[in-house]
């Protein structure tokens, strides 16, 4: 039996387009389950904030 579980959620979003309250709202919730959020930005010269 493990002592922690194995491994962790990673989450790659790879986005185009405006800000999303609801996207927002989704990484709000993913990130208190202690989930790792990978963001792709640069493309546009737009800065990464979501």
């Amino acid at each position: 039996q493990l002592a922690q579980p194995a491994g962790r959620l990673v989450v790659l979003l790879a986005l185009a387009g405006g800000y999303s309250q609801i996207l927002n709202m989704a990484c709000q919730s993913l990130t208190k389950t202690r989930a790792v959020l990978v963001a792709a930005a640069g493309n546009f010269r737009d800065d990464a904030c979501l």
